[in-house]
């Protein structure tokens, strides 16, 4: 199972700190509920990012991925 919680497009750094950390914010929450689930974020390029719960991530775990 792979839920995004939030697939993001950034401009400059300021933003992506912002909005990375609401969003990872918002994973761990939703993580929490179900107990099953990690944090995987992924880094699709300079600008954008995705953030989703994965049943391949442990629970209590974040990972990142690089694809650039």
């Amino acid at each position: 199972m792979q839920q995004i919680i939030a697939d993001l497009t950034v401009r400059n750094t300021m933003e992506k700190e912002a909005l990375l950390e609401s969003a990872l914010n918002r994973a761990i929450q939703a993580a929490s509920v179900e107990q099953a689930y990690g944090v995987l974020l992924t880094r699709h390029d300079h600008t954008r990012f995705t953030v989703e719960l994965s049943a391949r991530v442990p629970y209590g775990r974040t990972y990142e991925l690089d694809l650039v």
